[in-house]
């Protein structure tokens, strides 16, 4: 059923998790397992989308870029996933995504003003339940610039104020 791409990363039949397609391949939220224990889900493209950018998604594979205010269910871009192609967002486990300022190590984090982002400034119902910063902002990723290690546990947004200060353990 799968193999490993030259990059390390799972493949699901010979399709990478850090690439798009332009025809869809697999079922909405279809999810699978990379070799390191994280887990995708698939779903649709949108507009200008880059890899590391979040995302809020529906339970038919509908995807729209995180901004403030936000409510659903969250995930973080596996690669480039232009509007009308579909791909793999990542849902749980270590991973690397953009930010847009700067987020210290174990940060809670929160919707970002630019859309698709995240940072550790909290914003009253902004909170991204399930996901902290592993680290500080780094370059090491250079295909996500300003960017950091987190962990997900199935993260997702309320847009409730009082959501802010709920446990961020996955």
């Amino acid at each position: 059923m799968a193999s490993f791409s030259a990059q390390g990363i799972i493949a699901v039949h010979g399709t990478p998790l850090d690439t798009g397609d332009t025809a869809q391949r697999y079922p909405f939220n279809t999810r699978v397992f990379d070799i390191n224990g994280a887990e995708w889900i698939y779903l649709k493209g949108i507009t200008s989308l880059v890899k590391g950018d979040w995302v809020t998604f529906d339970e038919v594979g509908v995807t729209a870029r995180l901004v403030a205010n936000a409510v659903g269910d969250v995930g973080v871009a596996g690669a480039a996933i232009a509007n009308g192609d579909f791909g793999w967002y990542q849902i749980y486990g270590n991973c690397t995504f953009a930010t847009s300022g700067d987020v210290a190590d174990a940060g809670l984090l929160y919707a970002h003003a630019t859309a698709g982002s995240v940072d550790d400034v909290a914003v009253a119902g902004d909170r991204i339940q399930h996901a902290m910063a592993h680290s500080a902002d780094d370059t090491s990723d250079t295909a996500v610039v300003g960017s950091i290690s987190a962990w997900l546990g199935y993260p997702y947004t309320t847009n409730v104020a009082g959501d802010d200060t709920a446990s961020s353990a996955p």
